[in-house]
């Protein structure tokens, strides 16, 4: 190889030069009439879809193959020209190669070893050489009209800081990075440069060309009438013969493969696509959900699975949680919405693609289980490290229906974590236990449903793909070509294939998606059952044959049965013995009263009603406490107005004070107080009850009359007969006193007072106030003391002769009995003759029905007389 000098390299690099300056100076024809197309935030113009318009990414010949054309237009000519001028770069770029490596055969294949230290710093001056140049023009004050000469002298002292062996790496690092920085990026450019690398075996050249064409493919073009060149109906096989470029199955026509092994290879070229298609740009989801990226991961899940199908998968992955964050952060501003609603198709069918490969996955794993391959093991460790890849991403948990793209992507990552949890490969790895804690912490989160096993159960319980409703064909004596079709029958469709998958489950705790995979079972079977397939004859290549009617309903009963049992371990909690509390932070009881499991109230409610309770408990033994000590402490005098009234109540009214007094009695002895009997109403307690919790001036002002007229009395307890006490002097008394041989009841509250027509007169006449009747109250009492010692000497004479009322409730003495006549007698009399002394027309009582005073024309039941109370008690 001849030595690269530095007058060697710069006469080189002049040529590449000028051919790139022509190639952009190319006057390229007015554009067609745009269209202003707006696409989310950003506006751009586009030209209307035409038939004779070529494809965004289509490769333009060379001249040499150029053959004869009948019609030449404009467009035409043009792209001539352009391909002219494309092809003497690539020609100038191959010069510089040939030149670099002399075509040696051995230089060549040395490209292949891992490059030393020294050629690669070579190469890195080669990159930078051309930005270093630009950057002595600006920092040279003296630089006017001298451009040139700064550039080509910073140049050439970068290469004699080179060696000279290592000089060819520079150059062709050199002139890459020219081409791409001053050309345009057309795709047959970068695709004749791709070719050229490739040819030479270049390899990190090869990959910068690589990444810049996938650049091109996902962004659009400029007047052009696609958002993402790749999505174009003509470009469904550019990746693909894209990547037979690459990996050398095809060979190039400018310089013969020189080398057996590729320059790039299938993984490159994967993680390369990857890296492109993970760029942030409004064209992602687009380039993503193209039909071009569909047919190349077929061909490469079928090539090479774990090294191209697997990376592809998690780089889709990513790209759906990078544009859901961007999407997030979006929302706060006021473009949030359109993009959101631009993206949320894309978006969509970006997870239904994600969620039909990771079932592609599944499919694998379980077609190559029972497959003695030692690639068995490489395919079931790539999908371990998928699964950890993407557990952060989240997207294993999904709150919406199950129909809904999210969660057919989630049900797909739970079914291959739980096939790669229950399926380990026959040697255990240690390095595998960290990997298997992921997965086990992914079912946790994950919000398993019914529904969310139906992949993993479909492959032990395949459901018919095909129904047929009329008799099956009958059968030739003579051969036909091709046999009939088969429905595909139930595989390994037996209680212990499920139980050979919830035993793992069951194992790590994972009891929600063991009941989940038992009801899924469960399902097919029953979809097994229903499924309206008449099967054809039993063939002898069949393995298996299908089961039958009695045999699936054999089967759904032990599957019912594991369902009940899962379920009891799942939502049971500790009553049932589980070993582990139920995932998540809900507990399930067994209800009788429905007949299934329902959510049980969390411990914390649990704990403050069992609080508020307590507490509700001391607060009424504590009103029981105070309520019985402060009954046998007061002791009221009695007056003969509230023993008349007690003795007015009927028997009930005791047995209900004494029920009351014994359930006082047996919430000491028990400790915990228990509710009062409800009291039941008649009209005598009404009645009672309205006299006695009433409050009446007069009788206050009679009593302390009384008081004051007799001072040398001792005040004792008086009874007095109902029919000679007026009804407006009754006087408040305790319920407590109703009885006089019973111990006194205590009631802790007051029980709520039912008001009917009669209560409510009987109030209304006791709560009235008559101006006129206090006016008359006065002049009467000027006269009674005067009155009141003539009238008690009269009365002791009389007292013998008079009979004695009968009392239905008095358990009193005959003493007190006397007493309590005489005293009445004297009273009785007393008040007659305070009525002869008074003048007709003050007493409120007998001109109230002639003439009612102004103060109580509208009061109807100012005065005794009126009440229709006291007339019926008269009458009765």
């Amino acid at each position: 190889m001849s030595e690269l000098t530095t007058t060697r390299t710069t006469r080189h690099f002049r040529t590449l030069r000028n051919k790139c300056t022509a190639l952009n100076s190319l006057i390229v024809a007015p554009p067609k009439p745009t269209v202003t197309i707006t696409y989310g935030r950003s506006s751009q113009t586009r030209q209307p879809i035409k038939d004779d318009e070529p494809p965004p990414l289509a490769i333009l010949q060379s001249l040499d193959k150029l053959g004869a054309r009948l019609h030449l237009d404009r467009a035409i000519i043009q792209n001539m020209q352009l391909s002219k001028r494309i092809y003497e770069v690539r020609d100038t770029f191959r010069n510089i190669v040939q030149a670099s490596f002399d075509g040696s055969r051995e230089q060549l294949g040395e490209t292949h070893e891992i490059p030393s230290l020294t050629s690669i710093c070579a190469r890195m001056i080669g990159e930078l050489a051309q930005s270093e140049a630009e950057a002595a023009v600006h920092e040279d004050p003296s630089s006017e009209g001298r451009e040139d000469q700064i550039r080509s002298q910073t140049i050439e002292g970068l290469y004699d800081n080179v060696p000279t062996q290592y000089r060819h790496f520079t150059l062709v690092a050199h002139a890459l990075t020219y081409i791409l920085d001053t050309c345009p990026h057309h795709p047959t450019l970068l695709n004749a440069l791709l070719e050229v690398c490739v040819s030479f075996g270049l390899e990190p050249e090869a990959r910068i060309v690589l990444l810049q064409l996938f650049t091109v493919a996902i962004q659009p073009r400029p007047h052009s009438t696609c958002p993402c060149p790749l999505t174009h109906p003509a470009h469904k096989n550019f990746l693909t013969s894209l990547r037979d470029t690459c990996t050398g199955s095809v060979p190039l026509s400018s310089v013969p493969v020189t080398d057996s092994n590729p320059v790039i290879n299938n993984r490159t070229y994967t993680r390369i696509l990857v890296d492109a298609l993970s760029q942030p740009c409004p064209e992602q989801m687009h380039a993503w959900t193209s039909r071009a990226v569909t047919k190349l991961a077929r061909d490469l899940r079928e090539h090479d699975f774990e090294g191209c199908f697997v990376p592809l998968c998690a780089g889709l992955a990513h790209s759906i949680h990078q544009v859901a964050r961007s999407r997030q952060k979006s929302d706060s501003s006021k473009h949030g919405k359109t993009l959101d609603d631009v993206h949320t198709e894309l978006r969509t069918a970006a997870m239904e693609r994600l969620a039909k490969w990771v079932g592609s996955m599944l499919d694998r794993l379980h077609a190559r289980a029972y497959t003695p391959s030692g690639a068995v093991g490489l395919d079931y460790r790539a999908c371990v490290d998928f699964l950890v890849d993407i557990e952060p991403l989240r997207l294993h948990i999904s709150t919406e229906p199950a129909t809904s793209p999210t969660t057919c992507l989630a049900d797909a990552l739970c079914c291959l974590a739980v096939y790669c949890l229950v399926s380990l490969p026959a040697p255990p790895s240690p390095t595998l236990n960290p990997d298997l804690l992921v997965l086990e912490s992914l079912l946790h989160t994950a919000h398993v449903k019914n529904t969310t096993f139906d992949g993993l159960v479909s492959h032990v319980f395949p459901l018919p793909s095909l129904a047929v409703f009329h008799p099956p064909l009958p059968q030739t004596t003579e051969e036909t070509p091709t046999t009939p079709p088969t429905l595909p029958t139930p595989g390994d469709g037996s209680a212990p294939a499920i139980d050979a998958l919830a035993a793992p489950l069951r194992a790590r705790g994972l009891h929600t998606c063991e009941v989940s995979l038992y009801i899924s079972a469960m399902q097919h079977v029953e979809e097994l059952i229903a499924a309206p397939v008449i099967y054809s004859s039993p063939s002898p290549n069949l393995e298996r044959q299908p089961l039958s009617e009695k045999e699936l309903f054999d089967l759904r009963l032990q599957l019912m049965d594991r369902v009940e049992d899962a379920e009891r371990r799942c939502y049971g909690g500790a009553r049932h013995g589980a070993s582990r509390a139920p995932e998540g932070e809900q507990e399930w009881v067994w209800e009788e009263l429905v007949g299934s499991w329902v959510v049980k109230s969390p411990a914390v409610i649990k704990a403050k009603a069992m609080r508020e309770k307590e507490l509700a408990r001391a607060s009424k033994r504590r009103k029981l406490e105070d309520g019985r000590a402060a009954a046998t402490r007061v002791q009221a005098p009695a007056t003969s107005s509230s023993r008349s009234a007690s003795r007015a109540l009927p028997h009930s009214h005791e047995k209900e004070n004494s029920s009351e007094h014994d359930d006082e009695k047996s919430d000491d002895e028990e400790g915990e107080p228990t509710p009062a009997p409800r009291r039941i109403r008649s009209f005598a307690t009404v009645l009672s009850d309205s006299r006695q919790n009433v409050i009446s001036l007069r009788g206050e002002r009679t009593a302390k009359n009384q008081t004051k007229a007799k001072p040398q009395e001792k005040a004792k307890p008086r009874a007095s007969a109902p029919s000679r006490l007026p009804h407006v002097f009754a006087i408040p008394e305790s319920p407590a006193s109703a009885s006089v041989s019973a111990p006194a009841p205590w009631t802790p509250v007051a029980p709520r007072r039912r008001l009917n027509f009669a209560t409510a007169l009987a109030d209304s006449h006791k709560n009235a106030i008559s101006l006129r009747e206090e006016r008359a109250r006065r002049e009467q009492g000027k006269a009674s003391s005067v009155a009141h010692s003539h009238s008690r000497l009269s009365s002791h004479s009389h007292s013998t002769n008079r009979k004695r009322p009968f009392h239905a409730l008095g358990r009193r003495s005959s003493a007190n009995e006397d007493e309590d006549e005489e005293e009445g007698y004297e009273k009785e009399v007393g008040r007659r003759n305070t009525r002869v002394d008074l003048e007709p027309g003050s007493s409120p009582v007998r001109n109230a029905y002639v003439e009612p005073s102004s103060d109580d024309a509208l009061n109807l039941f100012a005065y005794p007389d009126s009440s229709p109370v006291k007339i019926r008690r008269c009458g009765a």
